[in-house]
């Protein structure tokens, strides 16, 4: 019996914001496609975008899979087994599944690292950083290197986080006071939390520009005609769609870039609900309580508190949230305003949708 060749595809981590223009996933792509007709087993993971984007590649190309993921005590190995096939559209027949377990994901990226290279007939290293651990790991496995689709690694430097001057807003931005509760967006990423892993992904390899920026989300918004609700930063992990009640003008201090998270807070994106239509609406106020103090929480309005902060005045949002996913099919249009960075954008999306649009700069 002839043995099926292991071949692994490897790149350092890359920027935030990938698309096919970018030369490391062109390479990615030419040399897996390069393997196809030995129709080897292709070693991958998860949990990071130039992995995601090698077992993506895979699933498309219907190659044979041996997918490398970390043990969790949340749920069991087959549970993980069936959420992972569907997330990345993986055919059941083509993928087999190695589990490691280690505590960290740190402890888990290095073993997993040792052992697809170690397992490996063929390495392609693509854009690997120079003195980088993936460095340093092949360079224990020389007689297995393949480099004919290797490039120079370059950090990426994308220009992300920004701000804007009070001084350069139009006008009529200075007209809308308090009149709409509004949930801002901004660029994200990772998926939308509604969509699968391998939708995200294959937008990615197929698109020349990244596809989940602000505009974008605010543009899937009106196509869904829904908020989606996400966990993240909630009280319990409880999905619920978050808004502000502050004006525009006085947000433009929280359109900022926050390290922490390697995300804006909010950008100048946003869907505004007129206040007594969003209160019918189920859009209650937020709760904000002080640590130091003892409050009893009902489990029924825990998702409605929210700790004023330490470092952070959270009280200044003035937060708004909706439990579950917003539909807005039932509101009326002129009941809607919806905010861009800039008139053209504006333009293009009430011609678009026929919703009242503004925007914060010409």
């Amino acid at each position: 019996m002839s043995h099926q060749q292991k071949i692994t595809i490897l790149n350092s981590r890359q920027g935030l914001y990938p698309c096919r223009s970018h030369i490391w996933i062109q390479n990615t792509q030419e040399a897996l496609e390069s393997t196809q007709n030995s129709h080897p087993i292709i070693l991958s993971s998860v949990g990071m975008s130039t992995w995601y984007i090698l077992t993506i590649a895979t699933s498309q190309l219907q190659l044979p899979l041996k997918l490398y993921l970390q043990k969790t005590d949340k749920i069991s190995e087959e549970q993980l087994i069936t959420k992972t096939i569907r997330d990345y559209n993986l055919n059941p027949k083509l993928v087999t599944f190695q589990f490691i377990d280690k505590n960290s994901s740190i402890e888990f990226q290095t073993r997993r690292d040792k052992l697809i290279t170690s397992s490996a007939d063929i390495i392609f290293p693509i854009s690997v950083r120079e003195n980088g651990n993936l460095t340093k790991l092949i360079s224990q496995h020389s007689d297995k290197i393949n480099t004919s689709f290797q490039i120079p690694y370059k950090s990426r430097k994308e220009k992300i986080a920004y701000t804007l001057e009070q001084s350069n807003i139009r006008n009529e931005m200075y007209n809308i006071t308090d009149s709409y509760i509004i949930h801002w967006t901004k660029a994200h990423h990772h998926k939308w939390y509604h969509e699968r892993q391998f939708d995200y992904y294959t937008d990615i390899l197929n698109s020349d520009s990244y596809l989940r920026t602000a505009i974008n989300s605010l543009h899937n918004i009106i196509e869904k005609q829904n908020i989606f609700a996400t966990p993240n930063h909630m009280p319990q992990e409880i999905p619920t769609v978050s808004f502000s009640s502050l004006s525009p003008i006085e947000m433009l201090p929280l359109f900022k870039w926050r390290s922490r998270y390697r995300e804006m807070s909010f950008e100048p994106y946003g869907i505004g609900i007129k206040r007594s239509v969003a209160l019918k609406n189920n859009i209650r106020e937020v709760f904000y309580y002080d640590k130091k103090e003892k409050h009893a929480f009902s489990q029924e309005d825990i998702w409605l508190t929210q700790s004023k902060g330490i470092q952070t005045n959270w009280e200044a949002e003035k937060e708004y949230r909706h439990l579950g996913n917003f539909n807005f099919t039932a509101i009326a249009k002129e009941d809607i305003l919806l905010f861009t960075r800039y008139k053209k954008e504006t333009d293009q999306l009430q011609k678009l949708t026929g919703y009242k649009s503004i925007s914060f700069l010409d």
